[in-house]
């Protein structure tokens, strides 16, 4: 929702929209990118209060903390196979993948552990927070959701036809989960989780042609939803009530890959990142509700953005971005910061 630093010079450029566009300012100085080294990637959350970005990199048992101009300031050790991390009330939360999976919790500001709030799911994957709760997704045998009381661990498992590894939240609508089941066509649920058990009250229910869609993000304000999909190539907008299209579809090109919603005060904005050619992805910064990109970013390295690996800051000036690149030595994974505004 993510390693060994070593600072790169890597080829990032902005690209300037056409004349006229909104928010259009000079590159220099915009983006850092370090080199990670040999890692993995688990899941990405930022915590606004402390402007800290939590990154999860399950093989080597880590998690990583970043402050907002991607310098890392701190590392919480032997937390196996985390594949979700929230930030919520001062806890960050991490949920282990694995088959007595746990969700372990920490001191936002110091990092301390704060102890162990619940063990036993099989092989959970992902976190969100909603209706008071957290979320995971466990299997079933493909993928249910399930429940943690963030003050008790009390776990519920709960039996729903859906298979959803990706899961999303939006601070506009504080008891409402949404969930993509990566099937072709893509099936996208709506969940109110206000009550005991989560309700279906919408789903794209094969109205959506969406294919492959590995990520998942909800505007601020709750009325809007942008799958990221391999196909169609560009990014379709669903109205978050019924998750049917809206009629706005912002530009894209070949395979989307991520995307992305800021969820502080200002602009509602969401990022998409696709790939432009055999060399390029791009990152296109969007208003929701205005199909022209207010900013893009390309990356002309050969940086492929991981599905799931992009957070806004809190208050929306910044772009977080998780890429991988093989080299001689194996697949290395990079952070990148992109001042946006």
């Amino acid at each position: 929702m993510r390693r060994r630093f070593s600072m790169l010079g890597v080829a990032l450029a902005l690209a300037i929209p056409a004349a006229g566009a909104p928010g259009v300012a000079s590159a220099a100085g915009r983006v850092k990118t370090v080199d990670l080294g040999l890692a993995s990637f688990g899941g990405i959350a930022v915590d606004p209060v402390n402007e800290h970005v939590v990154i999860s990199e399950p093989v080597s048992d880590r998690v990583l903390v970043f402050n907002y101009s991607g310098v890392q300031v701190a590392t919480i050790k032997n937390e196996p196979s985390v594949s979700g991390i929230v930030v919520h009330g001062g806890v960050v939360y991490v949920v282990q993948e694995s088959s007595a999976g746990s969700i372990d919790r920490f001191d936002a500001a110091s990092f301390k552990k704060l102890g162990k709030l619940t063990h036993g799911l099989d092989y959970p994957f992902g976190l969100e927070f909603a209706g008071g709760r957290l979320w995971t997704t466990v299997p079933d045998p493909g993928r249910t959701l399930a429940s943690v009381d963030p003050t008790s661990g009390n776990t519920h498992i709960f039996d729903l036809q859906s298979n959803g590894p990706i899961l999303a939240t939006s601070p506009g609508l504080p008891t409402a989960l949404f969930q993509s089941d990566e099937t072709s066509p893509d099936t996208i649920y709506r969940y109110d989780v206000s009550g005991a058990a989560p309700v279906v009250v919408a789903s794209t229910s094969n109205t959506f042609p969406g294919e492959a869609c590995y990520d998942l993000t909800v505007s601020k304000d709750g009325r809007h939803v942008v799958p990221g999909c391999g196909a169609p190539y560009e990014f379709v907008e669903l109205h978050a009530a019924t998750l049917k299209t809206d009629g706005i579809i912002y530009p894209a090109s070949f395979y989307t890959r991520a995307v992305a919603s800021t969820t502080g005060p200002g602009t509602s904005l969401f990022a998409g990142a696709y790939d432009h050619s055999n060399s390029d992805t791009v990152f296109e910064i969007f208003k929701y509700g205005q199909p022209q990109a207010i900013r893009t970013v390309k990356m002309n390295s050969s940086k492929d953005v991981v599905p799931q690996g992009m957070a806004f800051s809190g208050d929306g000036a910044t772009l977080f971005a998780i890429s991988t690149q093989p080299k001689s030595d194996g697949t290395h994974y990079f952070f990148s910061t992109i001042r946006v505004s």
